[in-house]
């Protein structure tokens, strides 16, 4: 990506405008879909950079060498004296840790005072006099081309123009162009392009310099090596390429360094060898980002004792809260001999030389690297050959699924959670291994045809696992110490020859229903111990097989408990298997029920308890599963074609509805569920329903967990929720569902209709304001966010979650930037913080506007410290502090906010000429404080079923009219200090009630809100 990057001081060349994309996952993009919405035109071009560094030897080359030096003067006679806390590091070696010091520099006469751009092109030491402001068009203000150089800034700032666009040309404040032996300390620099840029430099050090408002990134180190980045503070880069980054090159140190509030990452790394210490990330979107496989992997590069939160490809780096792991199978393996993890994508034969620990490449600890195999087999006929070497820790050793010729021999597999994995495969052998440590030793699935042979299992939770698959040679295999030596669910054909399966603590040999009395299955000299197979006729100890009462055959009243297992397709009539027992078992073991598109394939009686369902075929029924007025329920593993309804559960408690998969249901839809309660349904699929059926119904139904499920494609509602709340409600899928992808009931559409801050996944909704919607991608990832520094409207345009405790959108007014006037309008869609936060902060700013926005779980959701904000028709739920904070300002106006359940609710402090009304705080431990403000009118607000009503402290000519604060525990209004009596001069216009008035006692017109 960083290959061959454009000429920065040539505008023609303009950028690629798609940011690199991590192999097997979406780069961020601007706008509300992506990862940060750029609010300001400026920066909206930055952000639509590469992470891509421009080019030194070309385009760096090219600025002027005749560059006017400014005002250089040689300073004579006098010594000038400077002193420099550099933490006890010189500044020209910086060796262990940084402890407070003093070193003092003595400045003689052959040391040359910068009060101007200039080229430095001899050694020496150059010092920064004073504060300069410089226009640069393009190219360096301090350009260094001497090696040998000691650039002094004395903390004076140096201060750009920009230019504040992505693209070419570049402004650099100070640059070191192929250079060595350089050091540069206590700059303050701002508002370039680039702050400091290392451009093929080595041994050189930048030292307690302050770098902020960067177009591109405070500090760039382009193929330059061997250099010390230490106790820098770096902020507000506004671009893609992060606070600090860094681009090939290689033994770099960056080392007690603060990475604050950039716009969209902390730090980019995109080389290897480098050493990160001590430092401290804070509210950037992103604290690290590496874009390529090379740079990420857990063994490139040594991070230690610094705090982080959001970690994306970086697996060196172990943040605290999100770490998307890189995908090592990106990784191209060729042959003959492989020496790392990676993928083979060509046919041939590959040899390991070394030992492959996958802990060297991804932190293991995070699930999200649990999907990663080792070595992936991505071509046919492939041989690997291990030579005795290991693969260990890793999620699957080898993974040669949908492959056909494929060998591994001579590997051992340790402690990885499937040493063969090898799904929907066609001859596989597997030849002299051995799995020790894991879940699986050797996993075949959906397989035909192949060989297992002279492999040793120990020590895994199956030795071998075998599933749906045929014609398989298991000869001269050792499974011992494992929980099953082998287990064998739905295969025929396998034949074993030789070989041991014993001390297996749960079954040496251990057969699923469907399996154990196979009769082609070949068992010939083969030493066992336990079983349940009948066809493995040697084995010592014959287990009793899962199936109590034996298989049937055809439709079936079952009228005593058991096990039941369906023995063979079965054509049925209007009610094919009719379950009128309680503790049965019925296992259709992946046969069918066909019907003639009337009655019911199962049904389960009204009253039963504890009745399973299980890995059934049904179509051709009006309900494939009819279950009501029952507990104890569950439906696993079941598929369903072209029914009426799949699966209606009526009036049930303690059901389980799992893994089932409904397909071209025409009824109402595909799975229904009416007064269910207390209920798991997770992992089920409803798809391609017709005639404006459902995908799932949810009717009077409560307080069920509902998560990963699907519904896709169905020509109603993906999921039609009515009159059912207090569910856990979370992971769930729903796109391109004619009607909406989630549609709730008026009963069922508040935003504390569901339980907890699950995120689901979709398109579209209707009323569901407490559900999270938003695309898989997004959920990683942060929508939205960024500092409103020009005036800017902000439409948030799909749901959001926000993962990244610190502030999502900033409006602030400095003496050279405006937020004023800026507006972010959510359009009803909702926002979740999941680490708390806050999602707006006022600074200074005037006449911002924040309305319309679901915020749930932010420590303090809005606050505002400028004039004449507008905050209107919010919803603010589950604030740990304050929901929202008014802070000094004039002419502030809140209105229309519902807040539910928060330490308080709304808070109006040092403020004058504003309108706090027509809010609802419900469940506060305060809903309204108001301290220190004049000439507010406060009217028509309500605050119920909380602690406190509306405390009033030291604040005088307010006005107070049609106010509700009953149903309290403490009281509903407060008065305290100047606040108390008519001398305040708040006025009661009548019509206000309260659970009690404590010290109001100018509150005299309202008969329901006097002073006690």
């Amino acid at each position: 990506m960083y290959g061959d990057s454009p000429n920065p001081s040539d505008p023609s060349q303009q950028p690629n405008p798609q940011a690199p994309q991590q192999p097997n996952q979406q780069a961020p993009t601007s706008g509300a879909q992506g990862t940060q919405p750029v609010v300001d035109q400026q920066v909206e071009q930055a952000s639509q950079q590469q992470y891509y560094s421009p080019e030194g030897e070309e385009a760096i080359g090219k600025l002027k060498k005749n560059k006017t030096i400014g005002n250089l003067k040689i300073v004579a006679g006098a010594v000038i004296v400077i002193l420099l806390i550099v933490g006890g590091v010189s500044l020209i070696g910086i060796q262990g840790p940084a402890t407070t010091t003093i070193t003092v520099t003595t400045i003689t006469q052959s040391q040359l005072e910068i009060n101007g751009c200039m080229n430095i092109t001899s050694p020496g030491t150059y010092y920064l006099s004073k504060n300069i402001n410089v226009s640069p068009s393009g190219g360096a203000c301090i350009n260094v081309e001497s090696s040998n150089v000691q650039l002094i800034g004395n903390q004076n700032k140096m201060t750009g123009t920009g230019p504040f666009v992505g693209v070419p040309p570049f402004t650099y404040g100070i640059l070191l162009n192929r250079v060595s032996n350089v050091s540069v300390s206590g700059f303050a620099l701002s508002a370039f392009s680039y702050g400091i840029y290392l451009n093929q430099t080595s041994n050189s050090n930048l030292v307690f310099n302050n770098i902020t408002r960067s177009a591109m990134s405070g500090i760039f180190l382009n193929r330059s090596g061997n250099n010390t980045v230490n106790n820098n503070t770096v902020t507000a880069a506004s671009s893609v390429s992060g606070g600090i980054g860094i681009y090939q090159g290689g033994n770099n140190r960056v080392i007690g360094d603060a990475i604050l509030n950039n716009a969209f990452y902390g730090m980019v790394v995109n080389s290897s060898s480098n050493i990160f210490q001590r430092d401290v990330f804070s509210n950037n979107p992103v604290d690290l980002l590496c874009p390529t496989i090379s740079s990420g992997l857990g063994n490139s590069n040594r991070f230690s004792d610094s705090s982080c939160v959001t970690n994306n490809y970086c697996n060196f780096a172990k943040c605290t809260k999100t770490n998307l792991p890189s995908n090592v199978s990106a990784v191209e393996l060729g042959g003959p001999a492989i020496s790392s993890c990676g993928t083979i994508n060509s046919a041939g034969t590959y040899t390991l030389s070394a030992n492959l620990n996958m802990q060297n490449y991804l932190d293991l600890s995070n699930p999200l690297s649990k999907v990663y195999p080792c070595i992936k087999v991505n071509a046919p006929s492939v041989s690997i050959n291990c030579r005795g070497f290991s693969i260990s820790n890793a999620p699957f050793g080898v993974d040669a699924s949908g492959q056909f010729n494929t060998t591994v021999m001579n590997c051992a597999f340790i402690n990885d959670t499937v040493g063969v994995e090898a799904n929907s495969n066609f001859n596989l052998r597997v030849l002299n291994d051995t799995a020790a440590g894991g879940s699986y030793g050797i996993k075949l699935t959906n397989g035909t045809l192949g060989a297992v042979l002279n492999t040793t299992a120990t020590n895994n939770t199956y030795g071998l696992y075998l599933n749906n698959s045929g014609a398989v040679i298991l000869a001269n295999v050792n499974s011992s110490g494992n929980q099953y030596g082998a287990y064998i669910d739905k295969t025929s054909g396998i034949s074993f020859s030789g070989g041991r399966y014993n001390s297996n603590t749960r079954s040496d040999l251990f057969c699923t229903a469907g399996t154990y009395n196979g009769t082609q299955n070949q068992f010939q000299n083969v030493n066992c111990g336990s079983s349940d197979c009948q066809w493995a006729t040697s084995c010592q100890i014959k287990q009793r097989p899962p199936i109590l009462n034996f298989p049937i055959s055809s439709c079936y009243l079952i009228t005593q408990p058991g096990s039941y297992s369906l023995s063979a397709n079965v054509i049925g009539g209007d009610m094919c298997i009719n379950i009128g027992a309680s503790n049965v078992t019925f296992d259709c073991s992946g046969h069918s029920v066909h019907g003639g598109q009337a009655g019911t394939a199962i049904n389960i009686q009204s009253g039963r308890k504890e009745v399973v369902v299980e890995n059934c075929y049904i179509d051709g029924y009006r309900y494939g599963i009819l279950a009501g007025n029952s507990s104890g329920i569950t439906l696993n593993n079941n598929r369903m074609s072209s029914p009426s309804v799949g699966i209606k559960i009526v009036n049930t408690t303690g059901a389980v509805v799992t893994n089932n998969r409904v397909v071209n249901a025409g009824g109402s839809a595909g799975i229904t569920l009416i007064g269910v309660n207390k209920s798991t349904i997770n992992n089920n699929i409803a798809f391609d329903a017709v005639n404006a059926t459902d995908g799932f119904i949810f009717r009077n139904s409560f307080n069920n967990s509902i998560s990963f499920n699907n519904a896709t494609s169905n020509f109603g509602n993906g999921f039609n929720i009515t009159n059912s709340n207090g569910n856990s409600f979370f992971n769930n899928s729903a796109f391109t569902n004619t009607a909406l992808d989630y549609y709730c009931g008026p009963t069922s559409g508040g935003v504390y209709s569901e339980k907890g801050n699950g995120i689901n996944f979709g398109g579209s909704k209707g009323n569901c304001r407490w559900l999270v919607e938003t695309n898989p991608l997004a959920a990683v990832q942060q929508e939205g966010c960024l500092a409103l520094g020009s005036s800017h409207s902000v439409l948030i345009t799909s749901d959001m979650v926000y993962r990244f405790g610190g502030t999502c959108y900033t409006a602030y007014r400095t003496p050279t930037t405006s937020g004023n006037s800026s507006s972010i309008d959510c359009q009803g869609y909702t926002i979740l913080a999941l680490d708390g936060g806050t999602f707006v902060n006022i600074i200074n700013a005037s006449g911002v506007v924040v309305k319309n926005c679901v915020l749930k779980g932010f420590t303090d959701a809005i606050i505002s410290k400028g004039n004449s904000a507008v905050i209107n028709n919010n919803t603010v739920a589950s604030t740990s502090n304050t929901a929202i904070g008014v802070y000094g300002g004039d002419s502030q106006k809140v209105s229309n906010n519902k807040v539910l359940n928060a330490t308080t609710g709304i808070v109006v402090s040092n403020s004058r000429l504003g309108r706090v009304l027509n809010n609802q705080v419900y469940n506060a431990n305060t809903s309204v404080v108001l301290s220190s403000i004049k000439n507010f009118a406060i009217t028509n607000n309500t605050g119920m079923n909380g602690s406190g009503g509306m405390s009033i402290f030291n604040s005088t000519l307010n006005n107070f009219q049609s106010n509700l604060f009953t149903n309290l525990e403490r009281y509903g209004v407060s008065c305290l200090q100047a606040s108390q009596n008519a001398s305040s001069q708040n006025k009661d216009l009548g019509g206000n009630s309260c659970s009690a008035n404590v010290n109001c006692n100018w509150m005299t017109s309202s008969s329901q809100c006097l002073a006690h």
